[in-house]
């Protein structure tokens, strides 16, 4: 109570002085309108259905008869949420990576380098094998990259005899109850590879432009379902014919046999546990999760953080908006407002609601649909409306101040500095130096951070000066401790009162009936 009466007080001296006093707006907290914290959960973003832990065990046990990996990827999220199954089988497999959407991501300047950076990712260890060749891939439009799906191609011919001797890497399998055509010998050769991947990558698209391009088959008709939707393919797919009679390149080049080359496809594997929550907020905003399962709004809020932090304001265009914002709330009211997307309201007063009709048009009465507004915020995105972005882990690590936890972390950082083992002496130095890094953080705008903060500042400042925290408590608690005095006694006077106007009247009461006992007349 202390606190909210004090905060209030702050609150309005901060209002009539603050622009005048740098002292004052430094107490008060005042920190510039465009910058606030959100105050978010560590367990908020959590989607792994039950159809991709069976998934994998199903990829692992047709790994016998897999000769080479393809990792899809998301080239918006180059090395957030790579594949921790191509880390495993990469020891024992060849395999190439493939990255996606390159018409949404940023453009490369330096492919050599950019190679460089994607191939020695640290997160996934030193036992990590590199990709054999990255390709950067449209699939949007794929009938433009020809000479890259041929690329491919060659190179899946190319790595398929290297992991071991050509009698386990080129199968000859019988074939009996095939057609002619498919088998005019007898035998064929396959070259098995498995696509493996984030959700809603691209992993069936590039199955199906393949197989569009592929010189033997050049086959237009879809061999694997494709959605908008992550989760869309939930089994591991039996094996897809890409490319018949496919020449097989051999170490000095010349063409050592001929192939088939076949693709199986597999359901999008996701592990946002093994992820931060700014990683796991990265895959959302990509679609590599079910927006119908997550909330929409705090991905809505953390796309919103990323494009001001690239300098990326077209979504001002994109939605007419006066300028760029930080606020979420806002902006996504604005594209409710311009895209109608209005949530209508059932007041409970029926008679209420028809008088508003009558005397307002229109007659439904509604709200923003935030919801609504995210998804349509998300998807803009997801289709390069809003322009090309592309997220890093240093840029993840740049948005970690963007929630709460900073606070609690810095809170735990400082007080471990004073709570030493040697408690004798404590390094007063650097819990002043981070005491006055805790001051420059921005003051979170809602309610439970700005508690949290408050709280945190007041904990600090008590153990930094114990005796003018304590006097400061007294000025606050002794007139509250006075006032309940004064009002503690002026109740039990009052109390006091009616109890000896009680006894008073009941001494009246028995004196009358003494009376009319004594004086039978008065009957």
């Amino acid at each position: 109570m202390v606190l909210a009466c004090g905060s209030r007080i702050f609150y309005s001296i901060k209002e009539s002085f603050a622009p005048n006093y740098q002292w004052l707006r430094y107490f008060c907290g005042s920190v510039p309108y465009s910058y606030y914290i959100r105050h978010v959960l560590p367990d908020s973003l959590n989607w792994y259905p039950g159809h991709m832990q069976k998934g994998l065990k199903d990829m692992a046990s047709r790994l016998a008869e897999i000769d080479i990996v393809i990792e899809i990827h998301d080239a918006r999220i180059p090395l957030t949420g790579r594949c921790q199954f191509v880390k495993e089988v990469g020891q024992i497999r060849p395999h190439v990576l493939v990255l996606t959407k390159t018409d949404l991501s940023e453009p490369v300047n330096d492919f050599t380098k950019y190679k460089e950076l994607i191939s020695e990712d640290p997160s996934f260890g030193p036992l990590y094998q590199p990709p054999a060749e990255i390709f950067f891939t449209n699939l949007k439009h794929p009938e433009r990259q020809k000479r890259l799906m041929r690329r491919i191609l060659t190179k899946l011919a190319e790595l398929a005899p290297r992991w071991s001797d050509s009698s386990s890497s080129l199968r000859h399998e019988f074939t009996n109850d095939v057609s002619e055509d498919e088998a005019p010998s007898g035998f064929q050769r396959y070259v098995n590879a498995m696509v493996v991947g984030l959700p809603n990558c691209g992993k069936s698209s590039l199955i199906n432009a393949l197989r569009s391009f592929a010189p033997s088959t050049r086959c237009r008709r879809a061999a694997v379902g494709v959605g908008k939707m992550a989760g869309l393919t939930r089994s591991v797919g039996g094996p897809v014919v890409i490319a018949r009679d496919f020449p097989v390149a051999a170490e000095g080049g010349a063409t050592s046999a001929l192939c088939t080359l076949r693709l199986i496809d597999t359901p999008g594997i996701l592990e946002p546990r093994a992820q931060n929550l700014c990683g796991q907020l990265s895959l959302g905003i990509c679609g590599a999760m079910d927006w119908n399962a997550v909330d929409k709004i705090l991905l809505a809020d953390y796309l919103l953080f990323c494009l001001n932090a690239h300098s990326n304001y077209q979504y001002v265009v994109t939605f007419g908006l006066p300028e760029p914002t930080r606020r979420v709330h806002k902006l996504l009211a604005w594209v409710a407002a311009r895209r109608h997307l209005i949530r209508p309201l059932h007041h409970k007063n029926r008679r209420f609601s028809e008088e508003v009709g009558k005397s307002f048009q229109p007659k439904v009465l509604g709200e923003p649909d935030f919801d609504a507004a995210a998804t349509h915020f998300l998807q803009a995105f997801n289709e390069g409306a809003l322009g090309r972005l592309t997220i890093l882990p240093a840029d993840e690590t740049r948005a970690e101040p963007w929630s709460e936890v900073k606070y609690v972390l810095f809170f735990h950082a400082a007080m471990e500095e004073v709570s030493t083992s040697n408690a004798a002496s404590p390094n007063w130095d650097e819990f002043l130096k981070k005491k006055e890094e805790f001051a420059n953080l921005p003051v979170p705008q809602d309610w439970k951070g700005w508690f949290a903060y408050k709280f945190i500042e007041w904990s600090l400042f008590a153990v930094e000066d114990p005796w003018g925290f304590t006097s400061t408590i007294l000025i606050f608690v002794a007139p509250l401790f006075f006032l309940s005095a004064v009002c503690s006694y002026k109740l039990a006077k009052i109390l006091e009162k009616e109890e000896e106007d009680k006894k008073r009247k009941a001494r009246k009461v028995n004196a009358a009936r003494a009376a009319a006992h004594r004086h039978p007349k008065a009957d």
